[in-house]
This record gives structure tokens, sequence and C-alpha cells, in this order.
């Protein structure tokens, strides 16, 4: 088994939850919007779930 901060699977999550927590600050705090488009949200979620499925399927260790 490896470690969970070798798994490219857990990291992907991790970036995932980290470009939700910035969704909901554009909210909070409109001036981001400049730099993050809200349009854009949709494309990376549908991104990151390919990608997770890519990931799944390539993956033969599980973590610790």
């Amino acid at each position: 088994m490896k470690k969970w901060y070798q798994s490219k699977t857990m990291w992907l999550n991790i970036a995932s939850g980290v470009s939700a927590a910035a969704g909901l600050l554009v909210v909070y705090l409109p001036l981001l919007e400049v730099a993050i488009p809200a349009k854009a949200y949709g494309i990376v979620l549908f991104v990151v779930s390919i990608l997770n499925v890519g990931l799944r399927k390539i993956t033969d260790t599980g973590i610790a």
C-alpha cells in the first residue's frame, strides 16, 4: 500500500476541493471573479470528473 499523499487521485480531489472553495469565495468576494471567471466552474467540474474516472482506471494500488 502507498501513502495517501502518493495518490494522484487524492491530489486531484484536493485540487478540486480548493477550486470549489475558490468558487465560494467569488460569491462572497466579487473582486475574485476577475481571476476566476464564473463560467469556468462547470467546465472545471466536468474535466475533474473525467480525470477522476481516468485515474481510477489506471490505479491498481490501494492507499493506507
